[in-house]
């Protein structure tokens, strides 16, 4: 048991971890697009 737990803890820990990376970088070019549109049709 102590194996499997050694086992599933890095993949319990990644598998809470992506989901956060993964917002954060689809997040950045999103904002990034925005701000850049904003730019261009404020001036």
């Amino acid at each position: 048991p102590d194996a499997s737990l050694f086992l599933w803890l890095p993949l319990l820990f990644l598998a809470l971890s992506l989901p956060r990376y993964l917002i954060r970088w689809l997040h950045s070019p999103i904002q990034l697009l925005t701000y850049k549109k904003a730019h261009s049709s404020s001036s």
